[in-house]
């Protein structure tokens, strides 16, 4: 999905997201060995409407995963993803809805805490 590339784009262009992830943001499904902090996203509803000229919007959910060694960096990070995303829109996202969040949680194998949002977009087809 394109918009998706372009709602990366936009969180990297933040000075903050990116001065703490670097590049490190990508689809949730990531290769072992990851280095972290990261932002890790993925689709987690779709849902199109459809008029007569067939589907002329989507629904969809995006959870964003906020993985760092310092909880310091994950509350920024989160902070920064609600900054980003509230007010994000490009020729084809005309609305964003932050829907929920606040699973923050340390993982002590990976050695990270990490904490998540879900943003609804409504994208125009």
């Amino acid at each position: 999905m394109r918009s998706l590339q372009l709602i990366r784009t936009a969180l990297l262009a933040n000075p903050t997201i990116s001065g703490i992830v670097g590049t490190q943001i990508a689809p949730a499904v990531s290769a072992q060995g990851d280095k972290f902090p990261a932002i890790l996203y993925n689709k987690t509803f779709e849902d199109p409407e459809y008029c007569q000229v067939g589907v002329s919007t989507h629904e969809t959910n995006i959870q964003f995963h906020v993985f760092a060694p310092r909880y310091e960096q994950v509350i920024t990070l989160i902070e920064e993803l609600h900054k980003v995303l509230r007010s994000y829109q490009d020729n084809s996202v005309y609305a964003t809805k932050y829907e929920r969040g606040g699973a923050e949680d340390y993982l002590p194998d990976a050695k990270v805490y990490t904490d998540y949002v879900d943003y609804r977009f409504f994208i125009k087809q």
